[in-house]
């Protein structure tokens, strides 16, 4: 180990068996100002500890291992790995700021989960179709029934318009199941008092479904209705 200063910058290098810099660590701020930087073979600057309290990395970061992303973060066993953003003041964000050119319609931007190395299921952020302004977007839900091959499941348009990549199934796990088209005033409901389905409109109850041996359908409307 040895220190060696160049000007105003005060260097200790770890050399090799042969006297060849193997690794840096120095203070690259200048006359003034202080900043650490931490240099491997090769002059690579692996980190930097700046000035103003924040840090550098030159290159992916692993916690807990190797890392085989830009940013790594891995827990052994069966305890939970978190990632967690916090502020004392303001809100806490997390920005997806993926860049495809002029490209309308194209993902920017994804969450992707994994099943032992399987991708189960994913959020797609997209591009809108303005490829003028850029200032559009859709969001997509996928999920993959087998085989590790995620479908669209569900759509949200830049309209705020809901698209649906198979049925629609309302509070599936109740018998007060209800579906509401915009507002509460249009929609398909189950009567609790017996059991049979609604369909409103305008707020009244348009059509009664009856199920069973003997089912009814009763529609109503104006002054009279049809029961059938």
């Amino acid at each position: 180990i040895v220190n060696i200063a160049y000007g105003s910058e005060a260097n200790i290098a770890m050399l090799n068996a042969l006297g060849n810099s193997g690794a840096w660590i120095q203070n690259s701020g200048g006359t003034g100002a202080s900043q650490l930087d931490f240099v491997m073979g090769g002059l690579t600057t692996a980190l930097s500890l700046n000035n103003d309290g924040s840090s550098t990395f030159g290159g992916d970061v692993g916690i807990g291992r190797t890392p085989t992303q830009n940013l790594d973060i891995y827990q052994s066993g069966s305890a939970v790995a978190n990632l967690e953003v916090h502020t004392s003041v303001g809100a806490a964000n997390i920005y997806l700021k993926g860049l495809r050119g002029a490209a309308g319609s194209s993902d920017i931007g994804r969450i992707l989960s994994y099943w032992d190395g399987n991708n189960v299921a994913e959020i797609r952020f997209n591009t809108g179709t303005d490829t003028a302004n850029k200032d559009d977007g859709t969001i997509q839900f996928y999920t993959s029934a087998a085989s590790s091959s995620p479908a669209l499941a569900l759509t949200i348009g830049a309209d705020q318009s809901s698209t649906f990549g198979g049925d629609v199934t309302a509070n599936p796990v109740s018998n007060a199941a209800s579906l509401w088209l915009k507002d509460t005033n249009t929609g398909i409901a189950r009567n609790a008092a017996d059991g049979s389905t609604d369909i409103y409109a305008g707020g009244v109850a348009k059509a009664n479904f009856v199920g069973g041996a003997n089912g009814l359908i009763t529609l109503s409307g104006g002054t009279g209705g049809v029961r059938l």
